[in-house]
């Protein structure tokens, strides 16, 4: 009975802090969805932000590919042609307020 209560307390504190901090940690996050493929809607050309701690936030604009919802594959890119229709849609996952 007591051996499984120090297992179940070290099974939660993995759980909410160290995983939760891992999956959070440097990722980056959608801020802005710019332009949407007209004839695939999940290719996408986001704004993304990477919070670094003190030193601010690095910002990129990439074209998204999803998979799925948790599988992308991303690619700089910076020419936009006809295919893509502007949406600016703002996601904001960092919930930065402005």
């Amino acid at each position: 009975m007591f051996s499984f209560i120090p297992i179940i307390a070290f099974i939660q504190i993995l759980n909410f802090g160290i995983i939760n901090t891992l999956l959070n940690a440097s990722s980056w996050k959608t801020q802005t969805i710019v332009y949407q493929n007209k004839f695939d809607d999940s290719k996408k050309v986001e704004f993304q932000m990477l919070d670094i701690g003190f030193a601010g936030y690095d910002k990129r604009t990439v074209e998204v590919n999803y998979i799925t919802d948790w599988f992308f594959i991303s690619k700089n890119k910076g020419i936009y042609n006809s295919d893509w229709k502007k949406i600016n849609k703002e996601v904001n996952e960092l919930e930065l307020e402005y």
